[in-house]
């Protein structure tokens, strides 16, 4: 845990320059991030349900045509995709797993759920980044590169906006 506080206090200090949102906001995201997070981990499991069905498809096709075509397809480029596509999903997984454990703390105002809502990005922000070098594009990567600060950022923002009114239990 000590590595994720020295992450945490320096992405903190980027983020102090920043204007503040409003009390009235911050308070209201702080009361509400809990039902927010509650939303998201359903979502999530739908698309983790989605993922998993369309996954087995594309094993099962991959599979076929790897009995069409020869033992080269699949150890070309299938082998790769199916591996990449299973870590995506398990982490997927965990950080739905992670979000659902923080609801009740939230709930409560308890830090251990802000803690565990900080964890989860972070170990989003780690698969954005490792998804962006593994795909990385010429073409797209100015685009990419501003869709994941600008992404990244907010969260963290408004993450840290509400990190006050959560309090550890002593």
């Amino acid at each position: 845990m000590e590595t994720i506080d020295k992450i945490e206090n320096t992405i903190g200090g980027w983020l102090k320059p920043l204007p503040q949102l409003p009390v009235t906001w911050k308070k209201w995201i702080a009361d509400n991030i809990w039902w927010i997070t509650l939303v998201s981990v359903i979502l999530s499991v739908l698309v983790i349900f989605t993922m998993i069905n369309a996954l087995l498809i594309a094993f099962s096709v991959i599979s076929a045509v790897t009995g069409f075509y020869g033992q080269y397809f699949a150890t070309t480029y299938s082998a790769w995709w199916e591996t990449w596509s299973v870590i995506a999903l398990a982490v997927m997984i965990a950080v739905t797993v992670i979000e659902a454990i923080a609801i009740t703390p939230l709930k409560n105002k308890q830090r251990r759920g802000w803690d565990m809502l900080f964890l989860a990005y972070l170990i989003g922000a780690v698969e954005t980044i490792v998804t962006f070098v593994r795909d990385f594009n010429i073409i797209t990567f100015i685009p990419s590169v501003i869709a994941i600060v600008v992404g990244l950022g907010v969260g963290a923002y408004l993450l840290f906006e509400v990190r006050s009114y959560f309090k550890s239990i002593s």
